[in-house]
């Protein structure tokens, strides 16, 4: 085998790294940018320091690849099974495509609920995504709408009289910026309206009682309701390990056993 750049070395280290210098890879395209992102979150791998760093400097040099490609990498990201660790590694680099990640980035919630901030929030919610008996679509969906259900949450951050941080309104301004953001990659029509519907009500309450799930399933239906619950899950899931959302995690169950 002839390894002129050590390629088996780095394979096996698990790292992804540019052939040559970073900084000119990138130049000559940059969606290599978000392309060795993608293949770490395939083969949960890691980027090499320099074109890490070539990658960051690089960023804002993705607003001249066009749309279609931009969405096709940034969705086959989601889609890898090591998309979590990937966001979690590299929101920064990530906001040359998604710029409205950049606000998330340190973004602190409160300690009664969270124990991450709203991007790594974020990053270990889809992380913990399960996506068990979804179809294709519904993978897809959920894998975005996870990515981008908290999206809002800066602008929408005001702090309480006890010192408390607090996201008034951040489903439905979510949807909203979901769906600009959506819009401005191409993405197909079903993904538009799943992920924004599903974002619009993530936080709400899972409705109580046969009455109110019963109407629930008039207006939404099942696929959509079994989706909103896997968001729900992986949500919970991402947040602080505590008697109030372990409760709110066991009401998410008992609407969905119900519902079915």
């Amino acid at each position: 085998i002839i390894d002129l750049y050590g390629g088996r070395r780095d394979l096996a280290a698990g790292i992804v790294r540019c052939v040559g210098a970073p900084a000119d890879r990138f130049a000559e395209d940059a969606l290599r940018i978000l392309r060795a992102l993608r293949f770490t979150a395939k083969l949960g791998f890691t980027l090499e320091p320099a074109t890490a760093a070539a990658a960051l400097a690089a960023r804002d040099t993705l607003r001249t690849v066009s749309a279609e490609r931009l969405y096709a990498e940034l969705d086959g990201l989601l889609l890898a099974p090591g998309a979590g660790k990937t966001l979690a590694q590299y929101g920064e680099i990530l906001g040359g495509v998604v710029p409205e990640i950049l606000p998330c980035i340190g973004c602190t919630q409160p300690g009664r609920w969270h124990c991450y901030d709203v991007w790594q929030h974020s990053a270990a919610a889809v992380a913990a995504l399960d996506l068990r008996g979804q179809d294709t679509r519904g993978v897809r969906v959920l894998c975005w709408a996870t990515f981008l259900h908290d999206i809002a949450k800066p602008q929408c951050r005001s702090v309480g009289a006890d010192g408390a941080a607090h996201f008034k309104g951040h489903n439905q301004r979510g949807a909203v910026q979901a769906r600009t953001i959506l819009r401005r990659l191409k993405a197909p029509g079903y993904l538009i309206d799943g992920v924004t519907g599903l974002i619009a009500i993530h936080d709400a309450p899972v409705p109580a009682g046969d009455i109110a799930i019963v109407k629930s399933l008039n207006r939404y239906g099942t696929v959509f309701l079994h989706r909103l619950c896997a968001l729900k899950y992986a949500d919970l899931d991402a947040h602080a390990d505590t008697p109030e959302v372990k409760a709110r995690r066991d009401e998410v169950a008992a609407f969905e056993a119900r519902m079915t």
